[in-house]
């Protein structure tokens, strides 16, 4: 009896410890087949919205277009392409926000990174690490534009929400430090 029940104790353990992992594998599915929707879903924006606009036939094909028109060209069209995927757009505004930053124009970089923070909030939750690293790059954003206040201000209620991760050895705890200290230098 004792054997017996020693060994439906290890079953059922074994059984619990087996679904968990089974719930695990589960959403890291779910997550990679989203991932892969939205990267998908990128590649076909700047195949052929952004990039096609340049080919042949294309509405900028005769005038040879600088970087700063196809950025212009995605900015505007950013909304129409994928309005009922967040994450996706929020994917997109987030690029586009680094690409303005390094064209110079910080006012545009701003406002992509503000629509990819309340998208990606949407999307993933306010203290989700994908949020949380586009609000780091808008804490960088505003200190270039020398809006130290408001910066230091959303750099605090950042690092609030993700509370104890700062404090592990992460990505994100690396992006906060990295963040604050190009805002000191600012």
């Amino acid at each position: 009896m004792v054997a017996l029940a020693a060994g439906l104790a290890v079953s059922a353990t074994m059984w619990y410890r087996s679904q968990q992992q089974a719930q695990v594998a589960a959403e890291q599915r779910d997550r990679a087949e989203m991932q892969s929707r939205r990267a998908e879903s990128v590649v076909r924006f700047l195949s052929n919205d952004l990039i096609g606009a340049v080919n042949a036939g294309g509405s900028a094909y005769e005038r040879e277009p600088t970087i700063r028109e196809m950025m212009e060209y995605a900015s505007e069209h950013v909304q129409e392409r994928f309005p009922d995927d967040i994450a996706t757009r929020g994917s997109v505004q987030a690029a586009l926000g680094a690409s303005w930053l390094s064209l110079g124009d910080r006012a545009r970089s701003e406002q992509h990174l503000r629509a990819a923070a309340v998208d990606y909030a949407h999307a993933f939750g306010q203290d989700d690490e994908i949020t949380l690293g586009v609000r780091y790059g808008l804490v960088n954003t505003l200190a270039y534009a020398q809006k130290y206040d408001e910066a230091g201000r959303l750099l605090d209620d950042t690092d609030a929400m993700a509370g104890p991760r700062l404090d592990e050895d992460t990505q994100l705890a690396f992006t906060a430090a990295r963040t604050r200290a190009v805002l000191k230098v600012q």
